[in-house]
């Protein structure tokens, strides 16, 4: 009994560790990542937007956003990692920055980058 107890205790440790050592600082840094054109017609207007690619630590990381002519990239977003996600043995980072405000006073609109990045295993 003892043994058997034992055992699953390594066992859940071994799988917790190996949860805990991917973190945010896994993420790809933002120079690292590049973005093209990227079209979905089965999007309809939402079609239009931007892929994005990065290699790091060994891994192919790659995303999209769509219904927007806003490349993130652009330094006016001041993008950076904001978050980090694992789950079913897939990695996701969490991209975000800086909330553009455009137009006219009483018909702005808002800009607010939003860009996640997997990582198949």
């Amino acid at each position: 009994m003892h043994s058997k107890l034992a055992i699953g205790t390594l066992v859940f440790m071994a799988l917790t560790a190996q949860t805990l050592a991917a973190d945010i600082s896994s993420c790809p840094d933002v120079s690292a990542i590049k973005s093209s054109p990227y079209s979905d017609p089965s999007l309809g207007k939402f079609a239009g937007g931007f892929k994005y690619e990065a290699i790091s630590n060994g891994k192919k990381w790659e995303g999209v956003t769509a219904g927007t002519d806003d490349d993130y990239l652009d330094p006016k977003y001041k993008l950076k990692a904001e978050g980090f996600n694992q789950a079913n043995g897939k990695l996701t980072c969490i991209y975000g920055g800086a909330t553009l405000v455009v137009g006219e006073p009483g018909e702005e609109a808002y800009s607010n980058p939003f860009l996640k990045l997997h990582a198949p295993e």
